[in-house]
């Protein structure tokens, strides 16, 4: 119930990492510094109006230049325009902003960054597949095959459903090849339950 609570609070929320600690300057920080970046780096429409309630770097010394800076924090006045740009991000691949790569994700609690890591053999799978997917709140998988879309909670249940769909991508595989497709699979899915674990055990 608290881990719910906790991250409703923060379903407006996204994290961008590698901005520069250097960028802050000249007047330029918080709302407005989000929205230069957002503007420069994503295909955003120019009539497209995007109120940041508030953005802050992560609290923490400031970082020295050989080591990653601190993350910005934003909050989003619509939670359409956080998905939006979760979105848009997805879909342009690698984000560089000044000649420095970064990245944006949706802020949520370590235990449910734990669930969701779960999932990526079966995202892995999809790909692997060629099937659209998307992760959504707060960790289902839902995957469209055939133009319908199905839906998981459990990673496991999606691994064996995925196992069972014919690859089109691929040609015909005899039953070695496969068993060894479906061993990778599981080895990728006992790292992401051991990684999780660490996770949640580090929260504590």
């Amino acid at each position: 119930r608290i881990q719910d609570l906790e991250n409703r609070s923060r379903r407006n929320t996204i994290r961008v990492l590698g901005v520069p600690e250097e960028a802050e300057g000249n007047g330029v920080s918080g709302p407005a510094l989000l929205l230069t970046i957002l503007q420069e780096c994503l295909p955003l429409e120019a009539a497209d109006s995007i109120e940041v309630e508030r953005a802050h770097r992560t609290l923490g010394p400031r970082s020295p230049p050989d080591q990653q800076p601190r993350p910005i924090m934003a909050r989003l006045l619509c939670f359409q325009d956080r998905e939006r740009i979760l979105r848009l991000a997805r879909e342009s691949g690698e984000l560089y902003w000044r000649g420095g790569k970064i990245m944006i994700f949706p802020d949520m609690s370590r235990e449910l960054a734990a669930q969701r890591k779960l999932f990526t053999p079966a995202r892995h799978h999809c790909m692997e597949l060629g099937l659209r997917y998307a992760l959504q709140y707060p960790a289902v998988l839902r995957v469209t095959v055939n133009g319908r879309q199905r839906r998981f909670e459990d990673p496991e249940e999606a691994i064996r459903e995925l196992n069972c769909l014919p690859d089109q991508n691929r040609g015909e595989e005899g039953p070695q090849p496969q068993r060894r497709h479906r061993r990778c699979l599981e080895e990728i899915l006992l790292r992401s339950l051991i990684t999780a674990v660490g996770i949640m055990a580090g929260e504590n």
